[in-house]
């Protein structure tokens, strides 16, 4: 007689690990996008730019007015109005120490301050920066993984790759001024990564084919006279 509920509790069980029909299991082994934050802008600039060569960064801070502990990412991204490269990476293999620590502050539980920088690659250059808190820098982006859904989860998956990607790059002439001209640049931020599975999920799956397995070895075992 109790053969039918242990049979059902495996059944159950069994089936409680895998997701509903229309949900996605954890990618395992493969990189996938985990989030991406399309508009970092800088406009309505208040500089007259006289170069035609920029550093770009993405620069993290422990703190908006008074930093101690400033960290730039894609140090040596230069752009220039002209063309030439516009996309750029970052990962453990081409800045090992920025990258880990990159990963390590938009993980954590502390907020940072994001800011993007555009300086004229001279020295003494010109440079403007926008920048917000750490909080409204993924509010205002979006998670494209169906295993992610807030920043916080971020933790739950191993980060490989950082990308910035230039969309637009302008400097627009302010009349007589000549070369002087204030910017306009709209880049997206892409973080890349995979998935770890919860370990409850991979629990679950695991007691209940095993408690399947051994019913079915009860019901084959030959029994004595």
């Amino acid at each position: 007689m109790l053969r039918i509920p242990r049979f059902l509790l495996a059944v159950t069980l069994a089936a409680w690990s895998f997701p509903a029909q229309g949900t996605t299991l954890p990618t395992q082994g493969q990189s996938e996008m985990l989030f991406k934050q399309e508009r970092l802008l800088i406009n309505s600039s208040v500089n007259n730019f006289d170069a035609s060569q920029f550093d770009l960064d993405l620069v993290f801070l422990d703190n908006e007015l008074f930093p101690t502990n400033s960290l730039n990412l894609f140090d040596n991204a230069v752009i220039s109005e002209a063309g030439g490269e516009r996309i750029f990476e970052s990962t453990a293999a081409t800045d090992p120490n920025n990258f880990a620590e990159a990963v390590s502050r938009l993980t954590d539980a502390s907020g940072e301050f994001i800011r993007l920088v555009l300086a004229e690659d001279e020295i003494g250059g010109l440079a403007e920066q926008r920048g917000t808190s750490e909080f409204f820098f993924f509010f205002n982006g979006s998670f494209p993984s169906p295993n992610l859904s807030s920043a916080s989860e971020l933790a739950s998956a191993t980060i490989d790759r950082f990308k910035l990607e230039v969309k637009e790059f302008s400097l627009s002439p302010t009349g007589s001024a000549g070369p002087l001209a204030p910017v306009h640049l709209m880049a997206e931020f892409t973080i890349y990564g995979t998935i770890i599975p919860e370990p409850s999920t991979i629990w679950l799956f695991v007691c209940g084919l095993a408690t399947l397995s051994s019913q079915l070895l009860r019901r084959r075992r030959p029994q004595l006279a």
